[in-house]
């Protein structure tokens, strides 16, 4: 992977994660981390939280506190349970059964919430860039959970993130990705 490209995505992943962080208070969790990257939700919080543990199928780190595997790979999850997993640029990289299983995975291994990003389908940027990847109805899973959605724009080549749920007018065809924060109860 080229270095600049990583250093780019890397900003946009620590501007996202400053957009989600406010919707949550993960102040003494535990937290899994799927899709972990650079683990740039750690550097965020690591010393705020209990226990974080990220998972990634590309060695960015050799802390204690992270795996290198396939998501895919059912097995690698761990049998624990976690306060907060989060999924963050992870299921659109995925076919639609494997999107499916990892939520599935996932469904009964939070305390507090799931947080799962997924493009918007119908985002104008989206269809202008023709992604024009499967998405899967994230709510269907989680019919008896609460769940808020978080509204973001990306700007392509440009590490901005603008958090856009309060305009609820234009949110639904100008953010590029929804960030799904799913509770118990």
């Amino acid at each position: 992977m080229e270095i600049s490209l990583i250093l780019k995505n890397k900003k946009y992943y620590q501007n996202r994660i400053r957009r989600i962080i406010p919707y949550l208070d993960l102040q003494g969790s535990s937290v899994l981390d799927l899709g972990c990257g650079q683990m740039v939700l750690y550097e965020s919080m690591g010393p705020k939280l209990r226990e974080y543990l990220g998972i990634d199928n590309f060695p960015f780190s050799n802390k204690e506190y992270f795996i290198l595997g396939d998501l895919k790979n059912s097995n690698l999850l761990p049998a624990k349970h976690f306060d907060f997993i989060f999924i963050l640029g992870v299921i659109d990289h995925f076919i639609k059964d494997e999107k499916l299983n990892l939520v599935s995975l996932c469904k009964n291994k939070f305390q507090n919430s799931l947080i799962i990003s997924q493009r918007n389908e119908h985002s104008l940027i989206n269809k202008w860039l023709q992604q024009n990847k499967c998405t899967i109805k994230i709510e269907d899973s989680f019919e008896n959970n609460k769940i808020e959605i978080i509204y973001l724009l990306k700007l392509p080549l440009f590490a901005f993130v603008f958090d856009l749920t309060k305009l609820k007018s234009l949110r639904s065809i100008l953010s590029t990705e929804f960030v799904y924060i799913i509770s118990k109860g």
